[in-house]
């Protein structure tokens, strides 16, 4: 995910949370924060158990100059 002001500018220090919905197991969430480039990155494998289907990935973006936002995207799990 990249951060940036409504300049356009990497927002250094904010907040994400992402989250990952998927079939057969229960939501997966990691907390990160910005590096000097504006960047957080979420990286997981999914446990036995998944199944195929409709997902949903969010990440909710929190700022104390800025506000917040969100966004998300279905995804597929196919086996």
């Amino acid at each position: 995910m990249l951060v940036t002001d409504p300049d356009g500018r990497p927002l250094e220090g904010t907040s994400v949370t992402f989250s990952l919905t998927v079939p057969g197991i229960p939501p997966v969430a990691k907390e990160a924060v910005t590096g000097g480039d504006g960047r957080a990155t979420f990286t997981t494998t999914l446990p036995t158990g998944v199944t195929a289907g409709s997902g949903l990935a969010t990440v909710l973006v929190a700022t104390t100059e800025f506000g917040s936002t969100s966004a998300q995207k279905s995804i597929t799990i196919v086996k």
